[in-house]
């Protein structure tokens, strides 16, 4: 390819922003270019040197991949090394092994050597002396692992983020198992400071300034160290802190006594205290995981109170509290909050009291820390850093890499300021953007139902990730790489953006913007619209559903401080989870998967129209087993005029419980229109266990319209039993939207079974949705008057 700028490479296209093509369905201004790995050979044969480039990048982490037995030569792809580099997989695979090699199965590390002394070394921008283990040392099993391999097609994905690290991502059509590659994806980046060519940059690189030219499209990056020290803690948090406190009228709390109990801190010693009232003091929180094994959990308890008073020994504390100690001293704070031992953990009345007072106590915290990646406490902060890959049908699971960088180079070995290393934005899903598989090994600690309510609710949270420190405000996100930092409005510029809003569509386009924890924030700012508020809140809802308890019993009271600073700001009633200003849409609940053999309700008498009642066992390979209101959260939703809400009554287990507390009982009184209908079953689809579809067959003017039942717990054996053949239950119209996917409109019903003995009481099963073909089926359907437990 000759030097001139006005010829376009077909394969990376000069990594023009403007000929790459936006992501389908998604509102960030990243944009795509996918070529196959051939392609990407041949442009550099032909001699494209920023092709070079990116199959340096390419090189490093995948080198080749397996041979595939029946195919020629031609066939094969991925073929894109030099005759003077050797790849060796251990154990079998592609390229030119000698005599020396390991035996099969002593390593399953593919390794990529370049040799220097060949003239053809580096020839299309090859890595010099070049020796690099490509997967991480923890699997010891053989690589193939005796499976068969099977490739059709390799696709490579180039992603510019304006601003950010560029991106390149491994696809595979037709593949059952992916062995060659030992991460989705890797970033090129340049070092934050290294100044970029304008957008016309040429397709050559030029050292005759003797600095290279890089591409804007390889945007600023922070290296991430390979371990974390103290420094380099000390220096991220404070330059995080300072900025908050000068600059983030939103995270600024006013002047508020310390809680009933703190751990106070002189010099090195270390006890519990119970200051008086109304003592004005900053202090830090801790968010952590107790465990599997929650007993051994170092805590207070009424017997061992007055020993924690005089004073906590170091040694008595595990890692997770040593090292949180360590933080809070770093930023000049005398008093520590950690929940084992500032509650007396075998003592209701004060575990129920404190519980209540979470919105407090975290709300006017200086800072949470959030041990995110340590499942136990048994791993402290300053540790090496990892990043996974979750291959989709890799049987042989996760990947843990390091976090470590390579500069690239020229043909004539020159640094070209270009840097490589394993994606990071996935440890930033894991950690910001709901991303729930495989949660439970990355971020262990946002499994847990608890932990929500404490990154909201808190001003600033410290993550200290596998990966890198991440910190999120109210104001603003933050991490080591700066890949989650402001992000830039042009293709290749950067810019400090000005709104929650603008920032957070940049960072999670595939997660609603309401997780963002400075919109929640606005949510509960004067501006907020209620219907804004309620809007979040069923989101919230979902998202908490998916996260795990210990007890269920915790169920209200782990969601109780969200609730209470967003009826703080709407003033209006809750039951159960539910805003009674929104009941229509807070009843639209549905449980997932459908017709799941692990849901059950949390209480034979707990009212089965809150989502409350609806208990699942999480799993760690089952995150998704939760509840969804995605219908109900449609633009286009309006409640039926004839549904009306009467009005509503909850029990408590005692007059002491709060309105936040587990509800033992409750009843709502409505009037609505319905329709009469049976239960019909039929096998569930693909299903590889034994459950059933549930389908409701409503019958109108003499027709029976069929449609999906969504059953709370339709295995449940407790009450009235579980769900059966022809069972008679009657379908209760709430409302109806008109589906984006779709023109015509649906009508979203409540499935209710009638509580025997009792006149015009029901219990919710589940809900439906009928699609309005010709005519609205519940037009004239009468309207009644009810209750429903």
């Amino acid at each position: 390819m000759e030097d001139d700028q006005s010829q376009v490479c077909a394969v990376c296209l000069n990594l023009c922003y403007e000929r790459f093509t936006p992501k389908d369905g998604d509102i960030s201004p990243r944009r795509v270019n996918t070529v196959g790995f051939d392609e990407l050979k041949h442009s550099v044969d032909k001699g494209c040197r920023i092709c070079c480039v990116l199959q340096q990048a390419v090189r490093i982490f995948w080198g080749s991949s397996p041979d595939r037995e029946g195919h020629s030569p031609e066939e094969k792809i991925w073929e894109i090394v030099e005759p003077a580099l050797s790849i060796k997989i251990s154990g079998g695979g592609v390229g030119e092994h000698s005599e020396n090699d390991e035996p099969a199965g002593s390593s399953h590390r593919p390794k990529v050597v370049g040799d220097n002394n060949s003239a053809e070394s580096g020839k299309h921008g090859g890595i010099d002396n070049y020796e690099q283990d490509c997967v991480d040392e923890s699997d010891e099993e053989g690589y193939e692992s005796g499976f068969e391999v099977e490739r059709s097609l390799l696709w490579l994905h180039m992603v510019i983020r304006p601003g950010k690290s560029m991106i390149l991502q491994r696809s595979e059509s037709g593949t059952k198992y992916d062995y060659a590659a030992v991460t989705r994806g890797v970033e090129l980046y340049t070092k934050i400071g290294i100044i970029r060519t304008p957008r016309d940059w040429p397709t050559k690189l030029s050292f005759a300034s003797g600095e290279p030219q890089i591409h804007p499209a390889f945007g600023h990056s922070r290296d991430v160290p390979v371990s974390l020290e103290l420094e380099t803690c000390k220096r991220m948090l404070h330059a995080w802190m300072k900025d908050c406190i000068l600059n983030h009228s939103n995270c600024r709390e006013d002047a508020a006594p310390l809680p009933k109990r703190v751990i106070q801190i002189s010099g090195s010693s270390f006890r519990l205290i119970e200051p008086p009232p109304y003592t004005l003091a900053r202090y830090v929180t801790l968010s952590h995981c107790w465990g599997e094994h929650p007993e051994l959990v170092f805590k207070t308890t009424l017997e061992n109170l007055d020993d924690r008073k005089s004073g906590i020994k170091w040694e008595e504390l595990n890692p997770v509290f040593q090292d949180t100690l360590t933080i809070t001293k770093l930023i000049n704070c005398d008093y520590l909050w950690i929940d084992s031992l500032c509650i007396i953990q075998d003592d209701e009345a004060d575990w129920r009291e404190q519980s209540l007072k979470m919105s407090e106590i975290y709300s006017h915290s200086t800072l949470n820390i959030a041990a995110t990646s340590s499942p136990n406490g048994s791993t402290g902060y300053f540790t090496g850093r990892q990043c996974f890959s979750d291959l989709y049908g890799d049987p042989r699971g996760f990947h843990q890499l390091s976090v470590r960088s390579w500069e690239l180079k020229s043909s004539s070995d020159q640094p070209l300021s270009i840097f490589v290393r394993p994606v990071l934005e996935d440890g930033h899903d894991y950690v910001m953007r709901n991303m729930v598989n495989r949660r439970w090994q990355v971020a262990p600690l946002l499994t847990r139902a608890w932990v929500l309510q404490e990154r909201l609710l808190a001003p600033r949270n410290l993550h200290f990730s596998a990966s890198e420190l991440i910190w999120e405000c109210r104001s603003t996100l933050s991490c080591e790489c700066t890949g989650l930092d402001s992000p830039s409005t042009g293709p290749y510029s950067t810019h400090q953006v000005s709104s929650v809003e603008e920032v957070s569509i940049y960072q999670s386009s595939r997660v609603p913007r309401q997780f963002f924890k400075g919109h929640f924030a606005q949510v509960c700012g004067d501006s907020n619209s209620i219907q804004e508020t309620f809007n979040f809140w069923l989101l919230a809802v979902e998202c908490y559903s998916k996260l795990s308890l210990s007890r269920s019993s915790d169920v209200a009271v782990a969601l109780a401080g969200i609730a209470q600073r967003v009826r703080d700001h709407i003033e209006l009633e809750y039951a159960a989870g539910i805003w009674i200003g929104d009941l229509a849409r807070g009843l639209l609940w549905m449980g997932t998967p459908r017709s799941s053999l692990k849901a059950t309700r949390r209480s034979a008498s707990m009212p089965t129209w809150s989502w409350m009642s609806r208990s699942t066992r999480h799993f760690p390979d089952d995150p998704l087993c939760s509840l969804i209101y995605h219908d109900a959260l449609l633009d286009g939703f309006l409640q039926d005029e004839r549904f009306q809400v009467h009005g509503y009554s909850i029990k408590f287990e005692s007059d002491n419980d709060g309105l936040f507390s587990s509800p033992k009982s409750g009843q709502v009184e409505i009037t609505g229109a319905w329709l009469p209908a049976t239960i019909t079953l039929e096998p569930l689809h693909l299903s590889i266990d034994s459950r059933m579809d549930f389908r409701v067959n409503l019958h109108c003017d003499d027709n029976t319209y069929s449609e999906l039942l969504c059953a709370d717990c339709p295995y449940w054996d407790v009450g009235r039993g579980p769900l059966l053949e022809g069972e008679e239950v009657c379908c209760l119209l709430i409302g109806t939207t008109e589906e984006r996917s779709y023109t015509e409109q649906t009508e979203h019903v409540l499935v209710l079974r009638k509580v025997e003995e009792q006149a015009s009481c029901y219990e919710r099963i589940g809900i439906s949705v009928f699609c309005l073909y010709e005519y609205r089926l519940f037009q004239d359907a009468p309207v009644s008057r009810i209750e429903i437990v």
